[in-house]
């Protein structure tokens, strides 16, 4: 086979394949963040500044004057689109001695699992999101530094402070904000006190006004989903004396998440808002595939590249329960 004709062969090898199993991969990532794919204007990353709206309308007679308002200027946010790539390096006299069936082969079964790899590293990504995101130290995955926009705080997110923490302050206002609990088992009570947390005591917006921010899933380790389950699926309230009725039956999603597989989260579950406040950037299809010649060590280089990245743009979105904050 001519060496020339391996780009074009490349493709037609790979994309098929590429496609197919990445597509295949049954990930949750999807569940868990606001998945976005990258355009020209996202390749190296997005940013954005909370607009803080006006406050609460003012009764007035008729006749009176409207009290004045004014739009703030709230927290910025930004994510970095990370740049993953691999590449299959095929000796020119191996592919002069062969077919192009035996060297399309040999591509498509790299790219499709290249492919598949690239699925789960992606779910890899956001399940660390949420693992790493109680460490007090912080984790460069929030680090949301591109090209012309150094991040202010490349350990935390946009606040200065893990993405599950205690003390969240607002831009407008005084008061902290809570959506992390260090020490907190799954059960019926603690569910009830997450939901308040997160509902109620918690949910306001960067202004201090009441908000709505409702618990839509659990989101938990393998080693969690019984317990899980058996939470929200019960019609009496587990381990009852008294055959109580259960609350949080039917209440809320469940997401079983193999990804979170840490020591750490063993034990750990997380409680996903009506709005996610993840946000991830994907090339649309997995990987691209690229192909050149290396004149020096009589190569033809096949090149698999993707992009993708993630980060946090409202922690208003997810709390954690019973994860250490280190």
């Amino acid at each position: 086979m001519d060496v020339t004709h391996i780009p074009e062969l490349a493709v037609k090898s790979a994309y098929p394949v590429m496609m197919a199993r990445h597509a295949a991969v049954p990930g949750v990532r999807d569940q868990i963040a606001d998945i976005r794919f990258i355009e020209p204007g996202t390749m190296y990353g997005d940013k954005g500044t909370t607009i803080i709206g006006g406050s609460r309308l003012i009764e007035r007679e008729d006749g009176a004057g409207f009290a004045q308002d004014r739009m703030e200027k709230g927290w910025t946010w930004q994510i970095k689109v990370r740049n993953y790539g691999k590449e299959l390096p095929l000796d020119n006299r191996l592919i002069e001695a062969s077919s192009s069936t035996e060297i399309g082969n040999i591509i498509a079964e790299w790219a499709a699992s290249v492919a598949q790899n690239s699925a789960y590293q992606k779910e890899q990504f956001v399940a660390d999101l949420l693992q790493k995101g109680t460490l007090t130290a912080g984790d460069s995955i929030f680090d949301g530094s591109f090209p012309g926009n150094d991040d202010p705080n490349p350990l935390f997110i946009y606040d200065g402070l893990p993405l599950f923490d205690t003390a969240h302050t607002i831009k407008v206002g005084s008061g902290t904000y809570a959506n992390h609990v260090a020490s907190s088992a799954l059960t019926s009570a603690n569910l009830t006190s997450a939901k308040v947390l997160m509902q109620q005591t918690s949910a306001v917006d960067d202004r201090g006004e009441r908000i709505m921010n409702m618990a839509q899933s659990i989101i938990v380790p393998p080693s969690m989903e019984a317990t899980a389950r058996v939470l929200l699926n019960s019609q009496q309230l587990p381990g009852s004396p008294n055959n109580d009725v259960n609350i949080h039956q039917g209440t809320l999603g469940l997401i079983v998440n193999p990804f979170l597989s840490d020591t750490a989260s063993a034990s750990a579950w997380w409680l996903k808002m009506s709005e996610p406040g993840i946000r991830f950037y994907e090339q649309r299809g997995g990987p691209a595939v690229r192909v050149y010649q290396k004149e020096e060590t009589n190569q033809t280089i096949v090149q698999l590249n993707d992009y993708w990245g993630g980060g946090a743009t409202n922690w208003r979105g997810l709390g954690a329960f019973n994860k250490a904050a280190s």
